[in-house]
Formats: C-alpha cells, structure tokens, sequence
C-alpha cells in the first residue's frame, strides 16, 4: 500500500494481490473526515474500533469529530492520540479556574500566551504561566470598617488585564484605608474614582485606589460608601 498526494491509502504497483475488501478498508480509513458522535461515550467507541483496525489516532492520522452534546459551539473536536480531545474553536471550557489550572498543568505545551478559556462562563486569556482570571473574591474591611451583607459586600474580581470592584463599606474614617487588595487586583498606578455615597443617596464620594492596594474612601460619608469601577 502507498500514500497518494491527500494521503490516502492505496495500493501500489507492486500490489497485484490485494483484495478489493482491503481496498477500500484501507483507503476508507485513511480518509480524514469528520465523524459524528453523540457524546464521549460514542467518541471513545470510535477510537477503539479505529485502533483495533490498525488507524487509530496519532500525529499522522488526527481523529476528528463532531460531538452532539459538546458546548454551543465548541463541538468539533480533535485528537492525536485517543485520550485529549481539543476543541476546534481553540477555546476550552472549564467549570472553575481549578479545573483549568490542572488540565494547563498537565497540557502547557499545547498553549501559548494569548489563548483563552471560558472557565466558569467567563473567558480568560493565558499569560504564559498562569490563566489570567479570579473569580470575585470578598474584600476583608480594615479595622474600623465594615462591609454589608449580601451582594453589596466589598468584592474584587480580575480578568485579564482588567479589575473590578463592587460593594460598599461604612464605619470606617473617611481617607483611612477600608481595606487592603490583593496583589492580583492592584492598579499599575494610584487612582482616583468616584462612588456613590450611599444605597439611596445620588452624591458622590472620591475612592483613592493605591498600587500598594490601599483603598480609601474620602468624605464626608453618608452611610455606606458604593462603588463599581475598572481599573486597567
């Protein structure tokens, strides 16, 4: 058997003998097609009747297919060896940023800086090291500072290059620190922004954002001071 200019199996000029069943069997297999699938139940069935047919998958002989009960459209998907399956979108899809983390820990060399994730409905670009995402994080309010309750606690979230606050505080001293960010969410510089005072009022207050983290809002306050902003 040889390979023609599509590499697809065929006889060749020396193979007088070959029966018209290993013909087609043959260059059947050899044909990269896409394969629809129901789900990875199916997916797995497949591979396993391809490599007991001496085609399994490998870097020649890529698998690909189309999996019914993939995510939107995210179903097209290929392998080279059975066993990781890659989306054709070139966008993964985790539950949360721990189940990213692992599968980048175990495939990093499949990824370079700038491909993304949707890791718990949000998409995230990969840094090179790390995927460039965490999830809104409550905010511990500094000694005389409280937070509310429910969705208006101090929260900080980051994706990519890009965080955001939300929530408020009250009790504290107004140009005092309320709370300290985490690393991952300081600006690359001190920033001023401007918050709402309080939940029914329409004044505003100034929130100067420290790089070293520090959070401060600045009077007079009226109840709890609100914000929602982005810093890059």
């Amino acid at each position: 058997m040889a390979l023609n200019s599509r590499k697809h199996t065929i006889p060749s000029g020396a193979d007088q003998s070959v029966s018209r069943a290993t013909i087609f069997e043959s260059f059947g297999n050899s044909i990269h097609d896409v394969i629809p699938v129901a789900n990875a139940t199916e997916r797995a069935q497949v591979v396993a009747n391809l490599t007991a047919e001496g085609a399994g998958p490998s870097a020649a002989n890529p698998i690909v297919v189309v999996r019914a009960d993939a995510p939107g459209l995210h179903r097209v998907e290929y392998s080279y060896d059975g066993s990781l399956w890659i989306p054709g979108s070139g966008t993964l899809n985790f539950p949360d940023k721990d189940t990213a983390t692992a599968w980048a820990a175990a495939n990093g060399s499949l990824l370079i800086p700038g491909d993304e994730a949707i890791i718990g409905g949000v998409r995230a670009p990969w840094t090179g090291t790390e995927w460039a995402y965490w999830p809104w994080t409550n905010l511990t309010p500094a000694s005389g500072w409280s937070g509310n309750s429910g969705n208006l606690s101090p929260q900080l979230t980051r994706i990519g290059f890009q965080t955001m606050y939300r929530g408020g505080v009250f009790g504290g001293t107004a140009g005092s620190t309320a709370f300290n960010l985490p690393l991952w969410g300081r600006p690359s510089r001190t920033v001023n922004v401007e918050a709402r005072s309080s939940d029914t009022s329409l004044s505003f207050i100034r929130v100067r954002v420290n790089a070293n983290g520090a959070f401060a809002p600045y009077g007079p306050l009226d109840g709890e001071s609100y914000a929602e902003w982005t810093v890059l």
